[in-house]
């Protein structure tokens, strides 16, 4: 903070020196001009008002640059408050160097400090301990530390912007009643962190993208002037259903490396014109708050399917979040599901960027980039590659069609129960 205001100062001091010489280049050049004689280049009273407008000039652009600065950081703190507090878990936001930027009220009472401290406080230093340690790493995933004061607590740390020096990370907080012997295999410790991280922390993610969509949607269509705080709002919520997401998928893709995923599968009877009801009703704030329409194309009755619920309905919400990255405001998806010959068939179509052939080809990699709308941050190859599996592991297919400029679409087909 005192280098950014050093360097306001110097800059400051810069343009009121380079007005001071314009103006006395607009002197000379008006000396030139009348061919005054017998006079010097400046006298006293010149040289005063030349010093008088660098100092003028001078103190109005700190002053600008001083209101700015003070209306930017006002106003994050209330963003960021803000959304925190909507946040129905203790939580915090953890900037570089372990600095917390935000935290609500649940966070600073499960850590036994003061709010307003902890709003500003050195991690390292508050809470202190193993836990402010592992949390000024500012890296993301799940693990279980001691505070200074000896409370052991879960925390799951997401990030949710920022590149390199600046990333933050959103960190929920859980408290844990005694210390758990850790498992001494690094493979089973992983998988038991990232199931229960899957059980715990992705509902409430979901939960909280879910609200802050619903908050995005309401001050969008309040007024005009709320568009800002709409998207921002949007954004967050973007990003809390990607780490979610990104811990489901985790789960799955620990399954499908070792070739475990089709024997994990639990087959039950399933309608899939009800599954794709729940898939769009999970999606449907955050496609309100985007500003792209979902829509349902249904057939009447129900179309029965053997697979497991949870594993095809991760595929059919990946699916439509694909299609929501791919699709700018204005646009639309549409959910559709149909039967016929022994076949349920199940598509997601958008109006989006479309993708060109050679995209096509590497689409349900993991490597590779794919077309995403520039207002969108979020990455779609894992989940791609984890649809992909979890239908061919159930005995379907998935495929895409697409072309530059013309949108997407995707097609699941299965037998039918």
């Amino acid at each position: 903070m005192a280098e950014k205001k050093k360097n306001r100062f110097l800059l400051a001091s810069v343009l009121g020196l380079e007005v001071g010489l314009l103006c006395w280049g607009v002197y000379l050049f008006v000396e030139m001009v009348t061919r005054r004689e017998g006079k010097g280049l400046l006298d006293a009273w010149q040289l005063a008002v030349l010093a008088a407008a660098m100092i003028f000039v001078y103190l109005m652009y700190l002053k600008k640059e001083t209101a700015k600065a003070e209306e930017i950081i006002v106003g994050e703190k209330y963003r960021t408050g803000a959304l925190l507090e909507a946040v129905p878990v203790p939580a915090m936001m953890v900037g570089p160097g372990g600095v917390v930027l935000g935290a609500n009220a649940r966070a600073a009472e499960l850590l036994g400090v003061d709010e307003l401290e902890l709003a500003v406080a050195d991690l390292t230093e508050t809470p202190g301990g193993e836990l402010g340690s592992r949390l000024s790493e500012v890296t993301a995933g799940s693990f279980e530390a001691a505070t200074a004061a000896g409370r052991r607590l879960r925390c799951t740390s997401s990030p949710i912007g920022g590149e390199g020096g600046n990333a933050a990370n959103l960190v929920t907080l859980e408290a844990v009643a005694a210390p758990r012997r850790e498992e001494t295999s690094a493979t089973g410790d992983t998988r038991s962190l990232v199931r229960q991280s899957a059980e715990t922390v992705a509902p409430v993610l979901e939960r909280s993208s879910d609200h802050l969509a619903s908050l995005a949607t309401h001050a969008r269509l309040s007024s005009p002037h709320e568009a800002g705080r709409a998207a921002e709002l949007s954004g967050v919520a973007v990003r809390l259903l990607q780490a979610a997401r990104r811990i489901r998928l985790a789960k799955q893709l620990m399954l499908i490396r070792p070739g475990e995923l089709g024997g994990s599968l639990q087959a039950e009877p399933l309608d899939c014109v009800e599954l794709a009801r729940d898939a769009a009703g999970r999606m449907k704030s955050l496609f309100a708050a985007t500003g792209v329409s979902l829509n349902l194309d249904l057939v009447e009755g129900p179309v029965k399917v053997s697979a497991d619920r949870e594993r095809l309905g991760l595929a059919l919400r990946d699916l439509l979040e694909v299609c929501l990255a791919m699709t700018a405001a204005g646009d639309s998806v549409t959910l559709a599901v149909g039967g016929g010959e022994g076949e349920a068939e199940i598509t997601v179509t958008d109006t989006g960027l479309g993708m060109s052939h050679e995209e096509l080809e590497g689409l349900f990699s993991t490597g590779g980039s794919h077309p995403v709308h520039e207002d969108y941050t979020g990455g779609i190859r894992d989940g791609l590659f984890v649809a992909k599996e979890i239908m061919e592991a159930s005995g379907g297919q998935l495929w895409a069609e697409s072309a530059p400029g013309k949108g997407t679409r995707f097609n699941l087909r299965m037998p039918t129960a």
